[in-house]
């Protein structure tokens, strides 16, 4: 039986969606018991983490923290001398190890999604779900990822950057140079380049508002990207493995109950998700294609999620971004696509976990 440690929260913009996802996997593994233990350790706001020995239902309604019965002071080191989940005991005063067979980060965002605790768990020499450092904050960075896309000829809508050190040089400067580039073109995107589920993310429709969609976006980062705005159909395909063993998904489409599909859309309105795009088998397959491709050059494994806008009028293929650690919520795409696709929860899990323990392997046999 492997114990598994799924590690939610943290101090992220993401933090509740963190918190929704982590309560679906913390189930999903509790009703494979046969298989799996699931030790649940969550990070509170201020960065501490606890092992949580409560139900899942307080997880998702964020109680979990108060609930200070059920916590115990718990932490992965990154000595591999002691490897492993230590676990403080109030009746000896002092921190048990307790064996881990696999890691799962279910962070969304900052700390967590992009390669911080990937890095502890490569330094802890743990097995852990996920891509690894490099690619975890490569595709948490947009504009590095979007560099790195571009560069190897995947289309992207056109984008510029600024950074908050040139902002407040010359904020005036800054912005004129944005109203340049967008040459009178609306909308264009405003967003933060290293958050995610779109925390942050503004749409401009008119000149006056750069300004604010930029400082809104500096919020939350100290990078900030600026993109053209695609008048087409927001399409997203899950992709699943590593190496040459990658599957995808049937594609989906999001009809966003808002003017786009910012955070509010996603978590607190009922959004439509569609698990067929109704697209023609030769676009489907194109852009299956350009997932499959764009999570080779970002180096991704286990899973990700690819996002994708083709143009209404011409099925022109721009790809939007890449998600390394997809949520897991009740209007979440990714596991409702690979339901579809035949890949069921437990399955989900095995594939998961093999993943991650044959990259270890992989790594330890190429030092």
């Amino acid at each position: 039986m492997d114990n598994v440690v799924v590690v939610f929260g943290g101090m992220s913009s993401e933090y509740e969606v963190s918190l929704n996802s982590a309560a679906y996997w913390v189930k999903s593994l509790r009703e494979q018991k046969d298989k799996y233990n699931v030790l649940p350790v969550g990070i509170n706001r201020n960065g501490c983490w606890f092992l949580y020995s409560g139900n899942e239902e307080d997880i998702a309604e964020d109680k979990w923290s108060s609930r200070h019965e059920n916590l115990r002071n718990a932490f992965i080191c990154p000595s591999r001398s002691e490897s492993g989940l230590f676990v403080y005991d109030e009746k000896s005063g002092t921190f048990k190890v307790q064996r881990v067979d696999v890691i799962f980060p279910v962070l969304h965002g900052r700390n967590g999604e992009d390669g911080t605790v990937q890095g502890l768990c490569e330094l802890a020499g743990v097995p852990y779900i996920g891509s690894d450092v490099g690619s975890s904050a490569v595709c948490m960075d947009k504009v590095l990822a979007n560099t790195l896309l571009t560069k190897n000829k995947i289309k992207k809508a056109d984008y510029i950057w600024i950074t908050c050190y040139d902002y407040l040089e010359n904020s005036s400067v800054i912005l004129e140079g944005i109203k340049s580039w967008g040459g009178g073109k609306y909308p264009l995107f405003v967003k933060p380049a290293c958050a995610g589920s779109s925390v942050g993310v503004s749409k401009v429709i008119r000149e006056s508002e750069i300004k604010s969609a930029v400082e809104k976006a500096l919020l939350y980062d100290t990078k900030v990207l600026i993109e053209e705005g695609i008048n087409g159909r927001e399409i997203e395909c899950a992709v699943l493995g590593s190496d040459t063993e990658i599957f995808t998904s049937g594609l989906g489409e999001i009809l966003p109950s808002n003017d786009f599909y910012d955070y509010e859309s996603k978590y607190m309105k009922d959004s439509k998700l569609s698990l067929d795009a109704y697209l023609t088998s030769d676009l489907t397959s194109k852009i299956q294609n350009i997932a499959r491709k764009a999570y080779n050059i970002l180096g991704c494994s286990g899973l990700a999620r690819v996002d994708f806008f083709v143009e209404n009028e011409t099925d022109e293929v721009f790809l939007n971004e890449v998600n390394t650690l997809p949520a897991f919520t009740r209007t979440s795409m990714y596991p409702k696509l690979m339901s579809k696709a035949g890949v069921s929860v437990s399955d989900l899990l095995e594939k998961l976990i093999f993943f991650a323990k044959r990259k270890k392997a992989f790594r330890d046999a190429t030092k």
